[in-house]
């Protein structure tokens, strides 16, 4: 969760996005103001149904709680990263390279990160 988390750090620092619903979460929190963590953690719950219903209880509540571990740590990993330079070119690949190895691990455990990964997962 916390390369995931960090992956939403340097995306956001450069004032970039991400696909899915952390995507449309950073668009979110962009406009408004609010806080990624909080828009992307009640963004994913009409999800956590479908995941329930067609992938069962224990994938669901895994999901649930990366989803509630990415949306505490978002907050977070800032406080404790910063960046002086950070090339937005390389920037953009690292942030990729780390959310793809992010969500394999997750995926791996038999879980995802929310949203379309869970419709992915069950196609």
């Amino acid at each position: 969760m916390t390369v995931a988390a960090v992956s939403i750090t340097i995306l956001t620092h450069l004032g970039l996005i991400t696909g899915q619903t952390a995507g449309l979460a950073v668009l979110i929190s962009y406009a408004t103001g609010a806080s990624f963590g909080l828009v992307f953690f009640l963004l994913n719950i009409p999800f956590y149904w479908f995941g329930y219903r067609r992938l069962g209880l224990a994938f669901t509540l895994k999901t649930a709680l990366s989803v509630a571990l990415v949306s505490l740590l978002s907050a977070l990993v800032p406080d404790w990263l910063s960046f002086a330079t950070l090339n937005p070119v390389f920037g953009a690949i690292l942030a990729g390279l780390l959310s793809g190895s992010a969500l394999l691990a997750i995926f791996r455990h038999g879980a995802s990160l929310g949203g379309i990964g869970i419709l992915g997962l069950y196609l």
